[in-house]
């Protein structure tokens, strides 16, 4: 046997290992990938906290929801006196 040349069997057992080195190479980069994705759509939550506790979308937000129950109440209460009406038997 030459110096620096390999048996049969650990040439195949370094050949496995560069092969399988290199499948965990490409997964590592893939998690890479998606480690930027999660990084950009957690910017993108960040964002939108920010416009959410803008005290202007808060107190349009509450108007909203103000008017909302006003008109929820005004619906209820038509719909009772029309339900009372139907069961009086008037129109």
């Amino acid at each position: 046997m030459d110096a620096g040349s390999l048996k049969l069997a650990d040439e195949k057992r370094a050949l496995q290992e560069i092969n399988q080195t290199k499948r965990i190479r490409r997964t590592v980069e893939g998690f890479q990938a998606e480690s930027d994705a999660i990084d950009a759509d957690r910017a993108a939550v960040e964002e939108l906290k920010k416009q959410l506790d803008d005290p202007e979308a808060k107190a349009i937000s509450e108007r909203y929801d103000n008017n909302r129950l006003t008109h929820s109440s005004w619906s209820d209460a038509s719909q009772s006196r029309g339900t009372a009406r139907l069961m009086s038997g008037t129109t």
